[in-house]
Order: structure tokens, then C-alpha cells, then sequence
């Protein structure tokens, strides 16, 4: 378990999935719950209003949070979600900022 901990925990790998996960999520969001919609139709229901972007953006960073909690709390990963919550961070702010133009 401690290579396990010492190849996983490092803040770079936080990082790069705490911006990885969101888009993926993100994606697949879009794909099932707007399955019927053109990629054109998608794009124009996300800049319509704000109330259209809520749920994909909020529902991509839920993996984040998951992730947190098992990185954090359960496998004790300091370094990697110290990546994670700064990720999470900056997407946080990018999700304010677009729900409120």
C-alpha cells in the first residue's frame, strides 16, 4: 500500500483529475440528457440562460466531490487532494461566474 500512496499521492495527478473528471462528466451529462438535441441545439440552450447551465455544470463536479471524500477521508491522499480542491476551486469559480451572465 505505501508505493500505492507514494505513486498516487502528488498534488500534479490531483490536478490533472480534478479538471479531467469535471469534462467527463460533463459530456456524458449532455449526451443522456440531451440525447435528442443536436450538438447546435445543445450549444444554444447553454448560452440562452443561466438557469439552463445549472445542472450540467453543478452535476460535473460531483465526481470531484466523491473523489475528495475518498482521497481525503478514507485512503488519506494529502498532496492529491490538495490538487483536487484547487481544481475544484478554480472550476467552482468558473461555474459562479457563467451562472450569474
Amino acid at each position: 500500500m505505501s508505493t500505492f500512496k507514494t505513486k498516487l499521492d502528488k498534488r500534479s495527478i490531483g490536478i490533472i483529475l480534478g479538471f479531467l473528471l469535471p469534462i467527463i462528466t460533463f459530456f456524458i451529462y449532455i449526451n443522456i440528457a440531451f440525447s435528442n438535441t443536436s450538438f447546435k441545439g445543445v450549444y444554444r440552450l447553454l448560452t440562452a440562460t443561466s438557469d439552463s447551465r445549472f445542472g450540467p455544470f453543478t452535476y460535473a463536479l460531483i465526481p470531484n466531490f466523491i473523489l475528495f471524500y475518498l482521497s481525503n477521508y478514507q485512503l488519506r491522499f494529502d498532496k492529491f487532494s490538495y490538487g483536487l480542491v484547487i481544481s475544484t476551486m478554480i472550476l467552482s469559480i468558473f461555474v459562479v461566474i457563467s451562472l450569474l451572465f
